[in-house]
């Protein structure tokens, strides 16, 4: 007989935890509507143009008075990123690069990615519809670098999630981060072009040199090339031979980025693209 799919089902969650950090306008859109924590994540998980137009527009079929409107609120906003996208509207008053975060459809090799990744993280379907949803590349990253905190655990919606939604904000800022590029400072000594350039064996070289954990490693790559070339230049520890340093290199490369913030004067985030594979070296 045929295999049927394996299907994925968990508990919803918690509403009043998704809504942690979410706007007064989103806030008072789920009181008016209620909805679950799942239909709340991905609403927060929409571009703030689609956010608005779903609170501004959403009109269920019933009215008011209804217990649950989160299918109806997923459904109405998977049509408004749809519609932003092909109006172009996606990126008006958005952070420059914040439009791509709607992918085009995905094709038939793309999907057999994702259906294996949702057989190695098992995943319920409003998770794997979001993968789908997410532009190729912040997709690919998702895929290429995910790992999560517990391995045995039966349903990865959550982290997932989760995972997507920094992903494709480092995309967004990663745009911003090319429009500043032709502004930052050569380094001194280095070709016109290569100043900005941090290389693997570089980024390996000083991990070696002061071992530090994952997590730190990470930040490093995440970072803005300039604000990489100033920590493997300029970092300094109290004493060598440490056999931890993650804790001293974190409060500097924090201190480098809010002082490239200064530098180019805006409140906006600089952050560079999500980390890649992992280095070889490691």
């Amino acid at each position: 007989s045929r295999l049927q799919p394996v299907q994925h089902h968990r508990e919803p969650k918690d509403a009043a935890t998704a809504l942690v950090g979410a706007s007064a306008e989103v806030r008072e859109f789920a009181q008016r509507f209620p909805i679950d924590g799942d239909a709340i994540s991905y609403l927060l998980n929409c571009p703030q143009e689609v956010q608005a137009m779903v609170v501004r527009d959403f009109k269920p079929p019933r009215g008011e008075g209804e217990a649950d409107y989160s299918a109806l609120v997923i459904s109405f906003s998977k049509r408004c990123r749809q519609l932003a996208a092909q109006n172009g509207q996606l990126g008006y008053g958005m952070a420059p690069g914040a439009a791509a975060q709607v992918g085009a459809p995905i094709d038939a090799f793309g999907l057999a990615e994702l259906e294996n990744f949702r057989i190695q993280y098992p995943m319920d379907d409003r998770a794997f519809t979001a993968l789908q949803e997410l532009t190729p590349e912040v997709r690919r990253q998702v895929i290429e670098t995910f790992v999560p905190k517990r391995a045995d655990d039966t349903d990865f919606s959550a982290p997932v999630m989760a995972y997507a939604r920094v992903c494709r904000a480092r995309a967004a800022e990663a745009a911003q981060m090319g429009m500043l590029a032709g502004a930052t400072h050569q380094v001194p000594g280095a070709p016109l072009g290569q100043g900005m350039m941090v290389s693997e064996a570089a980024v390996g070289e000083f991990c070696r040199r002061y071992p530090v954990d994952a997590r730190c490693l990470e930040a490093i790559l995440a970072a803005p090339p300039m604000v990489q070339t100033r920590v493997i230049r300029e970092f300094k520890p109290k004493q060598e031979g440490e056999a931890d340093y993650s804790a001293a290199v974190m409060a500097f490369l924090g201190a480098c980025r809010r002082a490239a913030l200064g530098t180019f004067g805006g409140g906006a985030g600089y952050f560079g693209p999500g980390p890649p594979k992992r280095p070889r070296f490691f």
